[in-house]
């Protein structure tokens, strides 16, 4: 069973959105806000930082792959 370009692409373009947020969301923590925060949270945010630019990588392949199929530029 495979799954379709577009279900790919949409999943992608999905998991990119979220990815970016969240990015955005722990870099907002580990440097500008960090003085709000404990430094376990602080290191959690670090650590999302790692865990979530793999998670935005791998979307991206996920689009690719979506774009791929449907024959479009990738």
């Amino acid at each position: 069973m495979t799954i379709q370009g577009s279900t790919l692409t949409i999943l992608g373009n999905g998991l990119m959105l979220l990815s970016a947020l969240v990015l955005l969301g722990a870099i907002a923590i580990s440097y500008p806000l960090a003085s709000h925060f404990s430094l376990v949270e602080q290191i959690l945010a670090h650590l999302t930082l790692i865990v979530d630019a793999v998670l935005l990588k791998v979307a991206y392949v996920i689009r690719c792959t979506g774009r791929y199929r449907l024959g479009l530029e990738v």
